[in-house]
């Protein structure tokens, strides 16, 4: 169950939808997600369906172990399934960016049902966010919602570009400046409970290029957001 690949949740869900709009003659009012469709069939005592090969062909190489662990989950035992459903969150890394995060919350997210949706919110534990290198500043400012997230203990911040979905051990990491950390309590995340890095690909100049373009640009950005934040009545949640 556990890897060092990262789920790339969002295109699991686009994959979703897809396929939902491929049914023909059926409306997706009456169908379940696809990562819930399995639950209707009952243990699988065959090789993958057409569906299945689909959803499969349309996942990079990399993606496609995780896939293979939900089918698994989902040809069990309804109380299997539960429990099933509950590790899958918890113990894999998932990349959620703050315009996913906000339809999640909001549930408003296709491709996925209500019952999965929440208890993904309630056992990821591990989250990374994309950022691009170039404004990060919006995406920290929406850093407190993944409080609703309960049991989330991890949160990484990578601040290349584009994010590859490749190996964590691949990576460098490095932890969040103490005064970004403030920054960040201060508009309410709930920065004591969480294990919190930088982390990036390629040369220490990255990071430090990154690290320069928060300050200069963050950092004033964050202060009057804490200001704000703190006005009664104001809510920090963008």
């Amino acid at each position: 169950m556990r890897s060092d690949i990262p789920v790339d949740l969002e295109r699991f869900l686009q994959l979703g939808r897809k396929f939902l709009e491929s049914r023909d003659g059926k409306s997706t009012k009456d169908l379940c997600a696809f990562w819930d469709e399995s639950e209707q069939h009952g243990p699988k005592t065959s090789a993958y369906s057409c569906s299945e090969r689909w959803f499969l062909n349309g996942l990079d190489l990399e993606q496609q172990a995780h896939f293979r662990d939900w089918l698994l989950i989902n040809s069990t035992c309804r109380n299997f399934r539960a429990w099933g459903k509950r590790a899958f969150f918890s113990e894999k890394f998932f990349v959620i960016s703050p315009p996913l995060l906000k339809d999640l919350l909001e549930m408003s997210a296709n491709g996925i049902s209500a019952e999965t949706k929440a208890t993904a919110l309630a056992y990821i534990r591990q989250v990374i966010v994309p950022t691009q290198s170039g404004t990060p500043t919006s995406q920290l400012i929406t850093l407190p919602r993944y409080n609703a997230i309960w049991r989330l203990s991890s949160l990484s911040i990578h601040v290349c570009r584009y994010y590859k979905y490749k190996s964590s051990r691949t990576l460098n990491r490095c932890p969040l400046p103490n005064e970004l950390l403030s920054l960040l309590r201060d508009i309410g995340l709930r920065v004591d409970q969480l294990h919190m890095n930088l982390q990036y690909y390629g040369p220490e100049c990255i990071h430090q290029s990154a690290m320069e373009n928060i300050a200069q640009q963050s950092y004033p950005c964050l202060r009057l957001w804490a200001v704000h934040t703190a006005t009664p009545g104001f809510s920090s949640v963008a």
